[in-house]
């Protein structure tokens, strides 16, 4: 299902249910989710945020609102997924910057209690970390979406081996020095 068609069917389900209820009050869609891991000698980091937050915060995402959901994206789309994601996003590990590598990124449908059916942006990343080099504690850069909406929240976690996940941060927009804010992150 196109984005544009689910987006108006959940217009016209709000519309419907409110029908002439006086002043609606708007909720803000759901932030950022981070979630770290370690496998296979990568860290490894999901990022996941509202597609539309991503269309407001950049305008070259404008065109997405047709992009597929549940599908692969074009590698244009994967092109400029990654780019957005190189000038927000930052790790560094021991003093050393972490090279991250998009490995993968798609669209899918999420549920919120507070705005319904939405659609999310789900990116992972990699970076090679040797065996038996601890992996905390890690400095984490990043302002995606907040650069332009100030009220969007970040959670970060970490998913262990058992597939459990521990909180380790949770932020909002900041920066030092005209640079965006980092946050050490220290092991669960």
């Amino acid at each position: 299902m196109r984005l544009r068609t689910c987006m108006r069917a959940v217009c016209l389900a709000v519309s419907l249910m409110l029908g002439g209820a006086g002043a609606v009050l708007a909720h803000a869609l759901p932030g950022s989710v981070l979630t770290f891991s370690y496998k296979d000698e990568s860290l490894r980091l999901v990022i996941s945020f509202p597609l539309e937050d991503l269309m407001v915060a950049s305008s070259e995402f404008a065109t997405w609102e047709d992009a597929l959901v549940n599908e692969d994206l074009a590698p244009a789309q994967l092109a400029q997924i990654k780019g957005y994601l190189a000038q927000h996003v930052a790790i560094t590990h021991a003093g050393e910057a972490l090279p991250l590598v998009l490995t993968d990124a798609v669209l899918r449908y999420d549920q919120n209690a507070d705005v319904g059916l939405y659609v999310r942006l789900v990116a992972t990343m990699t970076s090679p970390l040797a065996q038996g080099e601890p992996v905390f504690p890690l400095v984490l850069t990043y302002d995606a979406l907040m650069h332009e909406i100030r009220s969007h929240r970040a959670d970060v976690y970490w998913q262990d081996s058992a597939g459990m996940d521990k909180y380790l941060a949770n932020f909002g927009f900041g920066r030092v020095d005209g640079q965006p804010r980092s946050i050490e992150l220290l092991a669960p």
